[in-house]
């Protein structure tokens, strides 16, 4: 009989422990590949718990902002990204993003936490390879004004033109209740193309060119050899 009593005074004790850690890991980051990206789920459908259907394209609450006003890239150039959600009444968000070539859907471009009391980054696999993308910390779920949350990274462009790159990023508005029951999740996406400086660059790149002046003619002689 005392052998009972020990163990049922251990599981009482045991279960908290277990339930704050869920709890814990739900609110440190999203479930890894919950983007809605082509060869990933949302987090409707990749574990975590969620009262609603996921809502797509719905920019009145789900934005990105790339630093470059006409949403080119240049190669191995740095660029700023803010993932912007606001939905009045939410007091917690949470959000995921990643980057992917979009004639391949594999992983492109490399991220820079610049805020790493809010975000930090995470890296899952699937059939095409490994995939890294940037989530919220716990710290990152508190609202910064009534209804409105973002967050801020840097990402570095790949080192050479990879035509067009597709940004997938979800987020999630939640009531604080600790159910599902009230919780939402916005996916949408964000396309860039190479900069027409890219292509500049690759026919200099092609060619043998000589430039000079010819005093003895007083002209500019231009000299150029197609490869």
């Amino acid at each position: 009989m005392k052998y009972k009593k020990t163990l049922i005074v251990m599981v009482v004790i045991i279960l908290p422990v277990l339930f704050g850690e869920f709890t814990y890991k739900k609110s440190a980051g999203a479930h890894p590949g919950s983007t809605g990206a082509p060869g990933d789920n949302t987090c409707a459908k990749s574990g975590c718990p969620i009262g609603s259907a996921v809502t797509y394209n719905d920019t009145t609450v789900n934005k990105l902002i790339f630093s470059q006003a006409d949403s080119t890239y240049l190669p191995g150039q740095t660029y700023t990204v803010t993932v912007r959600t606001q939905n009045m009444g939410i007091q917690r968000f949470g959000f995921e993003c990643q980057s992917l070539k979009d004639a391949t859907n594999t992983d492109i471009g490399t991220v820079v936490i610049t805020d790493a009391s809010r975000t930090h980054t995470l890296a899952h696999t699937i059939a095409s390879g490994v995939r890294n993308s940037v989530t919220h910390s716990t710290v990152g779920t508190t609202e910064l004004s009534p209804g409105f949350n973002e967050w801020t990274f840097d990402w570095i462009a790949p080192p050479i033109n990879e035509g067009d790159i597709v940004f997938y990023y979800a987020t999630k508005s939640t009531n604080n209740s600790n159910t599902p029951s009230g919780d939402r999740v916005f996916a949408s996406s964000f396309r860039i193309k190479p900069s027409p400086l890219i292509s500049i660059n690759e026919f200099i790149d092609l060619e043998s060119v000589n430039v000079f002046y010819n005093s003895e003619s007083n002209q500019i002689e231009l000299n150029y050899y197609l490869k």
